[in-house]
């Protein structure tokens, strides 16, 4: 809960003002913005954004339906307005008929945007009722709802559970056995009501919550004030601070009050690493009958045991320094804002703005005033993520006058030491693999006093980070290599945050040989002397050019294949015909064959590239005179006879096994010219004869095929 009901405030800008009582140098105001218009507009709340900018939540009267609405802005990283929103109810006004909606903190919500939390008299069960606002990150409202009975209820405090479900703390008059009872709500994240809670009851007369916190062990801690029935007379003592600690769903576990025979106030909590808790607000004391409040600050254990206390102020007449707000600094140390009688001010009866700093002991290390000629009231404190502050609140002339919200930012606190990164070393991996960087040596490079943190990555254009765990798993497009950045940020539990760039180089391992061709022998190369000197053109990898190829060279007739693997220069050698024919299952040379031969180049990865297109190597087949009796047949189309020709030419082929066989003429554009034979073969020799009249003089090509894949091809010139 972040109020003051007596801060006055100034429509001027802020005047820095040195205090006397410090322990070691404050730090300095650096800027100091002042929002509203002509009526009372006051902010109580405030956050920093990643991007440095702030948001800030309150109410106004200025803007909006013109009863006090809730009111939302964003500025930028130097107070000034980028967009502000107010929001309000047209329920017709049952209390004074006002109709006022009355904000009195503000969260950002998971998955971006806020909710505002405050009571409405506009709407709802009875005279004033909780009333939850969501928006979206622009200020948007996307819904709202109103909780209550038929009496009145005012919410001061809205947090989030981590299933983005919302709790509400305040006071109700309508639930409950006392007059007034602390109250809790549970909401979904759509602000569905879950459950209710109210606390006090027996001898206590009246009791509020301020302030509450979700404790790490998933239950609530609450903290406020309650006065109990003086026993014999009817009305109330005064109140002490009141301290409720709950399970997860608002049972109570125990509960416990501080303070002395004064009215006191418990305005804000907070949990510390320690599992206990810090409660900050005021304690009152009376001095020769004149009542004096100083700043309080309580540490109680985990089960509400009190550790020690501390107070400050200054003696003298009606100081009234009331503390509002609290946060926990990177030291393990607090920052408190309020309000003060500043005794170097230009007067001693007006309020500055006044920051405490303390060890985690609650020993004051430093105090600094903030403020000019106006009543000005601390009501809600950060930490920047620069190790500064910024503080939120209300300010109104001295001499009356209206109300203003404004926000001043502090520089840099020594106390809270440096938040940086420490520069990562460049790191790579190959891109068929992922690189694991533990989060623990991540944590190692960065400077901070407290390593209550997270880290949280940002891909890049190619490279992508994903937590897990423990560990941050790094991954690379798709057939992608080279340099590419993620962006990592730490963000602390104090506000502060810092990025940095985790260079890594993607290594290919699969990048592939290039493609190449084939040279000599030449497509349909006759082999009519041997050896043989097969060559191709050397592959060349498209991005790298350190890893050195080998080759595979494959001959194939029909089925059969045979490979030469392994070869380091671009070319093979093949002594004699005999030598390929056995490999390819040929007994002997007879009839020749069409021998089919095609090369691919490897890596030591596996990743393999062919060449362009395979060549046909053409083994003629014997002339009559070389044949042995009862040779076997091949598969073979042999030299057409004569050639070149005049009308007509002799085609003969022998075949080895029975099959379909086609044999047809082609002209030079693969334009087919007539078709000699379709159909079945059995084994033999066979002749046919191309009369070719009618036909004009050209280049034609002579193809015959087989039912098992096999090609023959003569080249045959017509002459007229």
């Amino acid at each position: 809960m972040k109020t003051c009901f007596s801060a006055r405030s100034i429509g001027t800008a802020l005047i820095l003002l040195f205090a006397a009582q410090y322990v070691i140098a404050q730090p300095q105001m650096t800027w100091s913005q002042v929002y509203g218009g002509e009526r009372v507009d006051r902010i109580l709340e405030v956050i920093q954004l990643p991007d440095g900018d702030y948001v800030a939540g309150g109410s106004s009267k200025s803007f909006g339906q013109g009863s006090s609405d809730f009111y939302l802005i964003r500025t930028d990283d130097n107070g000034n307005i980028t967009w502000e929103s107010t929001f309000g109810l047209d329920g017709g006004g049952q209390h004074d008929d006002n109709d006022d909606e009355i904000c009195l903190d503000m969260i950002q919500v998971v998955g971006g945007g806020y909710a505002l939390a405050g009571w409405t008299e506009s709407e709802g069960a009875g005279s004033w009722d909780f009333w939850l606002l969501k928006t979206d990150e622009d200020g948007n409202e996307l819904w709202s709802a109103t909780y209550g009975g038929e009496r009145s209820e005012l919410c001061y405090s809205i947090k989030q559970d981590c299933q983005g479900g919302y709790s509400l703390a305040g006071y109700s008059r309508t639930f409950g056995a006392s007059e007034q009872n602390a109250w809790l709500v549970k909401t979904d994240d759509e602000g569905n009501l879950q459950w209710t809670q109210n606390y006090g009851g027996g001898n206590i007369a009246s009791a509020e919550f301020w302030s509450h916190v979700r404790t790490s062990d998933d239950g609530y801690a609450l903290c406020g004030q309650h006065r109990e029935l003086n026993q014999g007379q009817n009305d109330y003592m005064d109140g002490q601070v009141y301290v409720v600690k709950t399970d997860g769903e608002g049972d109570e576990i125990w509960s416990r009050t501080f303070g002395g025979a004064e009215p006191d106030l418990g305005t804000d909590i907070v949990e510390t690493e320690d599992g206990g808790f810090v409660i900050a607000g005021a304690r009152h004391d009376r001095d020769e009958g004149v009542s004096d409040s100083d700043y309080y600050l309580i540490k109680v254990d985990e089960d509400g045991d009190l550790l020690w206390s501390r107070t400050y102020g200054l003696n003298g007449r009606m100081r009234d320094e009331v503390c509002y707000s609290l946060q926990v600094c990177a030291d393990g140390g607090f920052i408190l804002t309020g309000k003060a009688i500043n005794p170097e001010g230009e007067n001693d009866e007006h309020y500055d703005v006044w920051l405490v700093r303390t060890d985690e002991n609650g020993q004051l290390l430093w105090s600094q005033y903030y403020g000019g000629n106006a009543n000005d009231c601390g009501s809600g404190v950060i930490l920047t993520g620069d190790g500064g502050y910024a503080s939120a609140g209300t300010s109104q002339p001295f001499q009356g006058g209206r109300e203003n919200a404004f926000l001043i930012k502090i520089e840099p606190d020594a106390l809270n030491g440096e938040f940086a990164w420490i520069a990562l070393p460049d790191t790579g991996f190959a891109e068929d693999r992922a690189l694991v960087l533990e989060l623990v040596f991540l944590r190692e490079h960065i400077e901070c006093l407290n390593d209550n943190f997270e880290i949280t990555v940002d891909d890049g254009e190619n490279v992508f980070g994903e937590i897990i765990e423990n560990q941050l798993i790094v991954t690379a497009s798709e057939n992608w290599w080279g340099t590419d950045d993620l962006t990592l940020t730490a963000t602390s539990s104090f506000n502060r945050s810092a990025m940095t760039v985790l260079r890594t180089e993607v290594m290919p391992i699969n990048d592939p040989p290039g493609k190449f061709n084939l040279l000599t022998p030449v497509n349909y190369h006759e082999a009519e002397s041997w050896p043989i000197e097969f060559q191709w053109e050397e592959s060349e990898q498209t991005e790298f050019e350190e890893e050195e190829f080998r080759y595979r060279i494959s001959f194939s007739a029909g089925e059969e294949v045979f490979e030469v693997t392994d070869l380091e220069e671009n070319s093979f050698t093949i002594i004699d015909e005999n030598s390929l024919l056995e490999n390819l299952n040929f007994a002997e040379r007879v009839e020749g064959a069409n021998i089919a031969w095609s090369v691919s180049a490897f890596d030591g990865h596996g990743a393999e590239t062919e060449c362009n297109e395979s060549f046909n190597l053409i083994i003629p087949p014997l002339s009559v005179s070389d044949r042995r009796d009862n040779q076997p047949l091949w598969f073979a189309l042999l030299s057409p006879a004569p050639n070149p020709f005049n009308s007509s030419t002799s085609l003969s082929y022998s075949l080895d096994r029975t099959t379909i066989i086609s044999l047809r003429i082609y002209d030079r554009s693969g334009r087919l010219v007539t078709s000699l034979f379709e159909g079945t073969r059995n084994p033999g020799q066979y002749s046919i004869i191309w009369n070719a009249s009618g036909i004009p003089t050209g280049i034609y090509y002579v193809m015959l095929e087989d039912g098992f894949g096999r090609m023959g091809l003569r080249e045959v010139v017509l002459l007229k």
